[in-house]
């Protein structure tokens, strides 16, 4: 360790050690610890796609939502193309997650839509979407929500989906 903060190593060793630390900090639950080494790697590289991931994650774990909103924005605009779909999708939902609890409901909708347009069947962001269209009150969205999941649900599923559509068209 201390060879690798000292003045002869490289800024690229010390960048992978500091990745390095904060992944074993993590895996030994020592979040604190994780994020200090995960932020020492960031400012050595904030290009390395591994120390922006692993910072997001920890940033959306600890309810930081701002930091968080940030850098898993930063992942979708400057690292998109190196994601995988499900890691794509995954940053949508998180930045809806993150808009939902800064009470942003219209900003979530709009972050669960673009999670959706990578996979438009995905039931997690389809469910998100509904409770964030409930808050904004838009009824009409939330039935053709409801509706989508109905071609994925097992019969009791499909009947109680069918009741709340109902429920909702006629409480309009």
């Amino acid at each position: 360790a201390k060879a690798l903060d000292g003045a002869s190593s490289s800024p690229a060793d010390r960048q992978r050690f500091q990745s390095l630390l904060g992944q074993v900090r993590a895996a030994l639950g020592k979040d604190s610890g994780a994020l200090s080494a995960y932020e020492a790697s960031y400012r050595a590289n904030p290009k390395d796609l591994a120390t922006l991931k692993a910072l997001a994650a920890i940033r959306f774990k600890h309810g930081d939502w701002e930091e968080a909103f940030k850098l898993h924005q930063l992942l979708l605009v400057e690292h998109r193309t190196d994601l995988t779909n499900a890691e794509v999708l995954d940053g949508f939902l998180r930045l809806g997650d993150i808009k939902v609890e800064q009470g942003q409901a219209r900003r979530a909708v709009d972050m669960y839509a673009k999670a959706l347009e990578v996979d438009a069947h995905h039931r997690p962001a389809i469910e998100a979407a509904i409770r964030a269209q409930a808050l904004e009150a838009d009824w009409d969205s939330v039935i053709q929500l409801k509706k989508r999941l109905i071609d994925q649900a097992e019969p009791d599923e499909k009947f109680r989906l069918w009741t709340e559509i109902g429920d909702l068209s006629a409480e309009k």
